[in-house]
């Protein structure tokens, strides 16, 4: 807001009376033509010297510059409100595709995988080994892209329905999970460790579906170590404090860390380790809708670190 003649006056008058040091306000001066802007500095020149020393700038390019520079703030604060927009209904587009495809492919490939196995019960006799062959594949094939179909939907899932914000007690959780693994692999040796008193704030369930692609991931490429080593923990990482899973397994090659969260990309042979490529693309979905950042670690044969961080308020 300008400041009037008074205003301007009572500054002065202010620095006069010692009521104030000093005193600066920027008034505008009009003209036939033009308007400039200038900038007033009031101050006491000292008790010795009495009185106060009056100064006038002229500061119309710097105000000029200024208004400039808010109307491009506006027009870019507009462009990236539409942008985001656009965006925003192009990502709910793609989801929505992407359900109703997955939705839709589910009956047909139950069909192929239905009739599949009718060959294989009831006419299996009548078919030579070429055929045989062809029918084991096709069923193979049929239950690998249902499969596929199911984690799809999963995927499209995360980014739908109501987001939980509650304090989760990760070490009771990730011992919960490794639980899980040995039941189902007794035999194997593995050392698990965890750090006492974790706790991320955030979606109960979601956050399990996380700690579980992470640890079901150090729990199947450790399998060629004896013993096996699972850690969880909490470290800084570029400045924040993360929780880590860190195993001793066989790593990956960090030129390929870009293809590591991408749905169905896979920097291990397909028939090496099982999983379908969405585990960890779902786990970044999932932190990323919390607002935070997953990031990974790793050398070939030497095992893997992945970082997860989450912000304290969502």
């Amino acid at each position: 807001m300008e400041p009037g003649i008074r205003e301007l006056r009572d500054g002065i008058l202010d620095v006069l009376a010692g009521r104030r040091q000093s005193y600066t306000a920027d008034y505008p001066c009009h003209g036939p033509d033009t308007q400039r802007w200038f900038q007033m500095h009031v101050v006491q020149m000292g008790e010795q010297v009495g009185g106060v020393a009056i100064m006038h700038f002229d500061i119309t390019r710097i105000r000029l510059a200024h208004d400039h520079l808010a109307e491009l703030k506006e027009v870019l604060e507009a462009t990236v409100t539409t942008r985001t927009r656009d965006l925003q209904q192009a990502v709910d587009e793609l989801e929505m595709f992407s359900f109703t495809v997955s939705h839709d492919l589910r009956t047909p490939l139950r069909g192929m995988i239905g009739f599949g196995e009718v060959l294989q019960t009831e006419h299996w006799a009548s078919l030579n080994a070429d055929a045989r062959g062809c029918v084991e594949r096709i069923v193979a094939g049929a239950h690998r892209m249902s499969r596929y179909l199911e984690e799809l939907l999963k995927l499209s899932h995360l980014s739908r329905g109501e987001l939980l914000s509650e304090s989760i007690d990760v070490t009771k959780l990730v011992h919960e999970i490794a639980e899980e693994c040995i039941k189902r692999e007794p035999a194997r040796r593995v050392e698990f460790t965890a750090t006492s008193q974790l706790r991320l704030k955030g979606d109960p369930s979601l956050m399990r579906a996380v700690f579980e692609n992470l640890i079901g991931n150090a729990w199947k490429f450790t399998r060629p170590r004896d013993p096996a080593r699972i850690a969880i923990g909490t470290t800084m990482h570029l400045g924040k404090p993360t929780v880590f899973v860190r195993d001793n397994g066989v790593g990956f090659d960090m030129s390929y860390k870009n293809q590591l969260f991408m749905p169905f990309q896979r920097l291990h042979p397909a028939g090496t380790y099982e999983g379908s490529g969405l585990g960890l693309a779902a786990a970044r979905r999932i932190v990323m809708r919390h607002g935070g950042t997953l990031d990974a670690e790793a050398r070939l044969d030497l095992g893997a670190t992945f970082y997860v961080w989450l912000p304290e308020e969502q």
